[in-house]
């Protein structure tokens, strides 16, 4: 793909927009970029480097990467984007049982736990059921939330930023047998793995256990039940290869347990009196690291010293996550081996199975098991979302206002026509989940028009001056679609931010260092360019795609980076009049638009599962809430020739479930 095509195509601008992308948690996506070769950029001018991607370069490397089983502590899913706030999460549990029937008519009673940020499949429950040990992701910190309270197990030390790559963080932290201790891998920086336990307190001191240059990874999984090791999955870097080892608590000696070549699918489980290791794998060890020749896992046990292997579950098919009842006389597991995702059960005795495997509930879908606790199974799911385009009344200086808004749309991206009588947008391809429809949608009748499929899911459709025809990229290509007679034809300089008022197109270039520090504009009848604006100063660069342009067609606007500040930076297209505005915290997904009146920008800042649009004077000055504050996290969104919104929100729900008398289901 050329460089105007590449700049013109939106790029994801965190770890979280990848996660999104990709609907995998964020350790998975850092995991896949160091392990698999996951295409993920970084402007290293930065103190801090950021990330970005872009879709196009992701759905190559998707098409390239063969199919297989995530790991079950990576699961195929997480937070969206979207921004897990916590380490460890302690949550009381509630009521409202509903009894489901399960293999053998015995009841287990499906309750829900908690939702959004304690449903993390990372977590670690106490003893008791009511603490859940999980990461905050925005700082990275371990953290105790009890009764809708935070508190912070470490001081302040994270330095995790979605933005970044040598932030700090913790992960997969896991309590001792006693409750009085913490044992989680820490990531100080890249390429560098730590094993640390500290007390279970605010604040309390830290000890590193394991700090071995030759290991990528060493994930804690179980404590011994004497609290005097810890059972760790470690990943050597060399080759990348995975074995088990058990970890002393007092002195941080390493000894090995086996080795699963290139086999892991995921942590293990340790029975109750610490004599067994449960554990999923390839069922064919792969000829290399991540390229698997067998989409089977299978279910194995052995001693915890090693010895002994046998095969527990066997069945064709993905079975995964097993967990020990608190007995030790059952492993539970996820199995899609009845066609659909169910929890199942096999009773062990004397390190092997005994009987066949039993369904316990076949309508699970894709779940992650965290315990049993009192008699509780704990599981994490996740309900994916639809998108949807909703509309806000917003007056033309850009507050909100009481104009009613019309009928939300099934869509994504949309964008209002110059003359506000359509709006465009994209609807998921039917069969499809990551193609899409260009729709256009006429705003006085509903009436509805489909363009174009093979629409990439972060194409984002523009209209050009005249109203006739939309910008938007279908398959591989930057097109130019007529509205009036569906004609698809390829453009080749028509990336970046299209004029309402004329053929020019607005877009960034980088400079002999790489920052994007050049705004130009292209006129697309003579292909003749011109700078309107370069930077001079160092450590400052425009952001991708965040060009919006006012509707007269005289100034144009970009969000500008200079370190960690973000500001919002505006200058007249004949070159003068440029001016920044500082914007404290994030500005959401990058995206920014003008009042209909001309008069300011608007942004969006996302907090607590909120988005707020924030307004700021063309001419300067101190952001101001808007009065519109919408749930969700807002992806995209217009602003219409008479002020009216149109935005897109996607909501992905985690939760926390448990199912009670797990043990009746057993028998």
């Amino acid at each position: 793909m050329d460089q105007l095509n590449r700049q013109e195509e939106a790029p994801l601008e965190s770890w979280k927009e990848i996660a999104g992308y990709l609907q995998k948690d964020i350790t998975t996506v850092r995991r896949w970029e160091r392990r698999e070769g996951l295409p993920v950029h970084r402007h290293a001018h930065q103190d801090r480097s950021s990330v970005y991607a872009y879709s196009s370069e992701i759905d190559a490397w998707r098409a390239g990467r063969k199919v297989v089983p995530e790991p079950a502590p990576r699961p195929l899913w997480k937070i969206p984007a979207f921004a897990l706030t916590m380490l460890l999460c302690l949550v009381m549990v509630g009521n409202g049982v509903r009894p489901v029937e399960a293999q053998g008519a015995k009841v287990a009673a499906k309750r829900l736990v908690c939702s959004g940020e304690c449903a993390d499949t990372e977590a670690s429950l106490s003893a008791d059921g009511r603490s859940v040990l999980l990461t905050d992701w925005n700082t990275g910190d371990l953290a105790i939330w009890k009764s809708g309270r935070q508190h912070r197990l470490m001081a302040r030390t994270g330095s995790y930023d979605d933005k970044g790559d040598s932030g700090a963080y913790g992960e997969k932290p896991l309590f001792s047998p006693d409750m009085r201790q913490i044992a989680y891998f820490w990531l100080p920086e890249k390429n560098k793995a730590q094993l640390r336990v500290m007390a279970n307190a605010t604040s309390g001191e830290s000890r590193i256990l394991v700090d071995n240059p030759e290991y990528e990874d060493v994930m804690p999984s179980a404590w011994s039940p004497d609290g005097k090791s810890i059972l760790v999955n470690v990943s050597k870097r060399s080759d990348r290869t995975w074995q088990f080892a058990w970890v002393s608590v007092s002195d941080g000696a390493v000894k090995p347990v086996a080795s699963l070549e290139w086999r892991d699918q995921g942590a293990p489980s340790l029975s109750p009196d610490g004599r067994y290791i449960a554990y999923a794998a390839s069922a064919v060890n792969p000829k290399a690291a991540n390229s698997k020749d067998s989409g089977d896992v299978h279910i194995y046990l052995m001693a915890s010293d090693g010895s002994g292997v046998t095969e527990l579950v066997k069945t064709a098919g993905i079975n995964t996550n097993p967990i020990w009842t608190p007995d030790g006389k059952h492993v539970l597991f996820v199995s899609d081996r009845s066609g659909s995702h169910g929890l199942w059960s096999i009773a062990v005795q004397d390190g092997r199975s005994v009987g066949p495997a039993t369904l316990i509930r076949s309508d699970t879908g894709e779940i992650f098991g965290i315990g049993v606790r009192g008699g509780a199974y704990y599981y994490v799911q996740k309900t994916p979302g639809v998108e949807y385009v909703s509309f806000a009344g917003m007056s033309p200086a850009g507050m909100k206002s009481t104009e009613p808004a019309r009928e939300s749309l099934v869509g994504m991206q949309p964008k209002w026509s110059p003359d506000g009588k359509s709006i465009s947008f994209m609807r998921r391809h039917q069969g499809s989940t990551d193609t899409f429809d260009l729709v256009i949608q006429s705003v006085e009748t509903g009436d509805e028009k489909i363009y174009a499929a093979n629409v990439p899911a972060q194409s984002r459709p523009e209209w050009f001056y005249d109203g006739h025809s939309v910008r938007v990229r279908v398959a591989e290509t930057v097109s130019r679609i007529d509205v009036q007679t569906g004609d698809i034809k390829p453009l080749s300089k028509a990336d970046g931010s299209l004029s309402p008022t004329d053929p020019t197109v607005y877009h960034l270039k980088a400079g002999a260092d790489g920052r994007l520090t050049q705004i130009v504009a292209v006129d697309l009848n003579t292909a003749q360019e011109r700078v309107v604006w370069t930077l001079t100063r160092a450590n400052a660069d425009f952001r991708r795609g965040s060009g919006a342009l006012a509707r007269d067609g005289k100034t144009v606007a970009f969000i500008l980076r200079d370190q960690n500040e973000i500001h919002l930076a505006s200058v007249h297209t004949d070159g003068t009049g440029y001016r920044e505005t500082p914007v404290p915290g994030v500005v959401n997904n990058g995206r920014i638009a003008w009042t209909a009146d001309g008069r300011g920008l608007l942004f969006v800042q996302y907090q607590n599962d909120k988005s707020r649009f924030l307004r700021v004077p063309a001419e300067g000055g101190q952001p101001e809430f808007t009065g519109l504050e919408v749930a969700g996290n807002v992806q995209s969104w217009d602003v219409s020739p008479n002020g009216t919104l149109a935005y897109t929100t996607n909501k992905t729900l985690w939760e926390l479930w448990a199912l009670d008398n797990i043990a009746a289901a057993l028998k």
